[in-house]
């Protein structure tokens, strides 16, 4: 059995993303991972289960999950979807952390 497809989310209205935020997530240190699956899970109202198949780009992702996600991300300093780090000084990742 296949998962979702790019077709299956378009007609949903969803955002087919295959790799997730795996590459994002195994880059984050420990505590950093507690506290993104918390707040996923919170947010999103997403299971144990949910958030691991979301995370591993299993299923597609609704404009408002996308947002979540990205923000959560973001406020730790990095791209959800590639992983980079998006602050390059202490100084960048004070500014958004106090936005």
């Amino acid at each position: 059995m296949r998962y979702n497809t790019q077709k299956k989310a378009k007609k949903a209205g969803n955002i087919y993303l295959p790799n997730g935020f795996e590459k994002a997530f195994y880059n984050l240190n420990p505590s950093q991972m507690n506290q993104v699956q918390e707040d996923l899970m919170s947010t999103l109202a997403w299971s144990t289960t949910t958030f691991y198949s979301r995370m591993r780009g299993v299923y597609s992702y609704s404009p408002r999950e996308i947002e979540v996600v990205e923000s959560v991300f973001r406020a730790l300093g990095f791209d959800a979807w590639t992983g980079e780090r998006t602050f390059l000084n202490t100084a960048e990742y004070e500014t958004v952390k106090h936005e």
